[in-house]
């Protein structure tokens, strides 16, 4: 068996969306708490629905957050897709709850179409000053809501009625000390309401850099750092760290917010055995490793279908599902011999593999995994295997092992004639 192995190890960083910026975290800490909480998180999905949460009252918010988390954290699995199910079968009944399920629906690609007509329906247009949402279309605007409704809105890029909505907030942000965004009419901020808004004005940031909306995230951010420490509930805790990354992914705060967070976690890898808390400390936890930017859930091409198999099963995935940027991150071992593959476009992604077994395909150019250095690669048993490994002139003919042991048994049979005259 022969290996193509170099010794040399390159560390990929992706390319984000914002300035180059890496990852908070490199696998480590943030990876194994991840990791931790994901397992905990996958165990308490109802087995009959694919659900998360003990009682309907629950379940839509519970199971929205969950998948979002394992979205964020490319783990496309039997759990997630189960949660899509879920959602896609039970329509929304509420602002809050249109927002989640576009969120979520939305980001796997599925149709949205009603929810977003009934979540701009309901904006708040009647009202002067008041250009938000509240729970339901019969509400006034509050900033919690029309934070979730902004993200929804702008992550299928609608941009109808959204300026008046970024007007409200800007109303909506209190004054003196404290520049947060209240639950209501209150007149002190809520942290939660606070970060949800953040979320929705940095999202909205590249297509309004000017007017309001810079000088309101400048004010917001220092208001739900003053608001948050090491002592404050998880779920403040991860939406103040998500939020932070989001208005600057460089933020020196998020640190010590995410490192404050997994000294919450629980021996089960929860959070207080909560779901809703576990999927926003790993939806945070995503954000500090940089796996829920954009540059990581961009699908890859692979057009080979044998291989696009192999890496799904690695993964635990269906054969032909689609596999992005992050997932193939995943992969540090990949056995994907005797599979008749062609084709290994794609491939040059999957930057962390340790082993990668190719053995008797049909492979004839091993190009796209050139790249791949500090990976043992097994080509044997390819038509390839020669031109890609051997070196030198790939026009010489080369000699099958029969002849070798031809060879060696003429060689050996003229040293004993030799020998006798001798």
């Amino acid at each position: 068996m022969r290996f193509a192995i170099v010794f040399a190890r390159v560390i990929f960083i992706a390319v984000l969306p914002f300035a180059g910026v890496a990852p908070l975290h490199a696998a480590g800490v943030y990876d194994n708490a991840a990791n931790k909480g994901v397992a905990w998180l996958v165990q308490q999905r109802n087995s009959v629905d694919g659900s998360w949460g003990a009682s309907d009252e629950v379940k839509y918010i519970q199971t929205s957050e969950a998948v979002l988390a394992l979205a964020a954290l490319n783990q496309l699995g039997t759990a997630y897709y189960g949660g899509i199910s879920w959602l896609d079968n039970h329509p929304s009944s509420n602002v809050d709850f249109a927002a989640r399920r576009i969120l979520t629906l939305g980001g796997a690609g599925a149709a949205v179409n009603l929810d977003l007509q009934a979540l701009q329906a309901a904006q708040s247009l009647g009202a002067s000053g008041n250009s938000g949402w509240g729970l339901a279309g019969v509400y006034q605007g509050a900033p919690l809501d029309t934070g979730l409704s902004l993200q929804a809105l702008t992550q299928q890029n609608i941009g109808i009625n959204v300026a008046a909505a970024i007007a409200f907030l800007a109303s909506a942000q209190l004054g003196g000390t404290d520049t947060g965004w209240a639950l209501g009419q209150e007149t002190v901020s809520d942290p939660v309401a606070t970060a949800q808004v953040l979320m929705a004005l940095a999202a909205l940031r590249p297509s309004y850099p000017t007017g309001t909306l810079p000088a309101a995230l400048s004010k917001g951010i220092t208001a739900l750092n003053a608001k948050v420490n090491g002592t404050s509930p998880s779920n403040v805790l991860a939406l103040a760290a998500i939020a932070n990354l989001r208005v600057s992914p460089t933020s020196t705060q998020a640190p010590t917010l995410l490192n404050a967070l997994i000294g919450q976690q629980a021996v089960d890898g929860s959070w207080g055995g909560d779901p809703y808390v576990t999927a926003l400390a790993l939806r945070a936890l995503g954000a500090g490793l940089a796996k829920d930017i954009a540059a990581q859930k961009q699908a890859v091409d692979i057009p080979d279908d044998n291989l696009r198999a192999a890496i799904n099963a690695a993964l635990g995935h269906g054969a032909l599902d689609t596999v992005n940027n992050g997932q193939l991150l995943q992969l540090t071992t990949l056995d994907a011999s005797g599979r008749g593959i062609k084709d290994l476009t794609g491939l040059q992604g999957a930057t962390n593999l340790t082993n990668l077994n190719l053995k008797n395909n049909q492979i004839a150019s091993f190009a796209p995994v050139a790249g791949l250095t500090g990976t043992a690669i097994d080509e044997t048993g390819n038509p390839g295997y020669v031109a890609a490994s051997g070196g030198g002139d790939t026009d010489a003919p080369t000699l099958p092992e029969w002849g070798a042991i031809l060879m060696a048994l003429l060689l050996l049979t003229t040293i004993l004639k030799q020998a006798a005259r001798s």
